[in-house]
């Protein structure tokens, strides 16, 4: 009788053990639910500085996704026209989780300005992201220039058309004196012929500085020294006039040009054609250089 009972009872521990077992095998791990899809636009604010009547200043937002297991079509805009967004949109998935944005203000001229790119992305809740935007425009240095041609005698002789030059920069001229011939400003050595001309042979008008070359002609009798012939160059600011004196000698010759004439105070511009005829060599024939007493 007690042998049977012990049977049954080892036999009872099988069943339960084996239940146990049965059942450790059947269950399954829990996993951890998946980390929903995250966008990051970048950076948080823009700040472009630039210089007017040059090419526009640019930068770029970056958009970037983490988790993404979809397609997110996202769309930039800007309530500003002069600034371009570059692509307009674009799609986030799983292989392509990042983008960007090329922000450039073009056409402005010097100032301050102010706007804001959204970048909202369909399929996150409404996901919508604002970039402030300033664009600092400054204005351009202007450069050196040089000015388009005009050209006159002094008072004593007959002018081969009329003046049209700025008044500063022709009593700089007729107010130097010439150390080299020992007599006074250009006016009481009378300078025949004054070229106010311009190298390269290019017109550009000029805006605020304006390099000047001066060649003129010095009459014989008064100096002793034949034709001569001199350069000054002026570097012409808003007030001022520099001067600078290079001399070369050489006989005036006959010439027959063209000339687009300026006037920098109003900034007119005419043209003209004239025949400008001189001795060609001692320059002591007065027949045709128009001299009077």
């Amino acid at each position: 009788m007690r042998t049977t009972l012990v049977r049954l009872a080892s036999l009872a521990v099988l069943v339960v053990a084996l239940s146990i077992g049965g059942c450790a095998e059947q269950s399954e791990p829990v996993q951890p639910p998946a980390a929903p899809p995250s966008l990051t636009v970048s950076p948080a604010s823009i700040s472009l500085v630039g210089i007017a009547g040059q090419p526009g200043p640019d930068a770029l937002v970056h958009i970037e996704g983490s988790n993404v297991v979809a397609d997110l079509a996202w769309h930039a805009s800007s309530d500003a026209a002069w600034l371009t967004l570059a692509p307009l949109s674009g799609v986030l998935d799983s292989s392509v989780s990042t983008g960007s944005i090329t922000v450039t203000a073009e056409g402005l001229e010097p100032g301050t300005y102010a706007t804001m790119v959204s970048v909202a992305v369909e399929g996150l809740g409404g996901f919508l992201a604002s970039v402030p935007v300033t664009v600092e425009m400054q204005t351009p240095e202007i450069p050196e220039v040089v000015a388009a041609r005009t050209f006159w005698e002094s008072a004593g002789y007959q002018s081969y058309w009329d003046l049209k030059a700025p008044g500063d920069v022709r009593a700089t001229l007729l107010s130097y004196t010439f150390p080299e011939y020992g007599l006074g400003t250009v006016e009481e050595v009378h300078v025949k012929a004054i070229d106010f001309g311009y190298v390269p042979e290019l017109y550009v008008r000029p805006v605020a500085r304006a390099r000047c070359e001066i060649s003129f002609i010095v009459w014989e009798e008064l100096t002793g020294a034949g034709w001569e012939e001199d350069i000054r160059q002026f570097t012409r600011h808003w007030g001022e006039v520099d001067v600078i004196l290079e001399v070369g000698s050489g006989p005036y010759g006959t010439n027959s040009n063209s000339w687009s004439v300026v006037d920098l105070q109003d900034r007119t511009t005419s043209s003209t054609s004239a025949s400008v005829s001189k001795s060609d060599s001692s320059g002591d024939d007065e027949s045709d250089c128009g001299c009077g007493d």
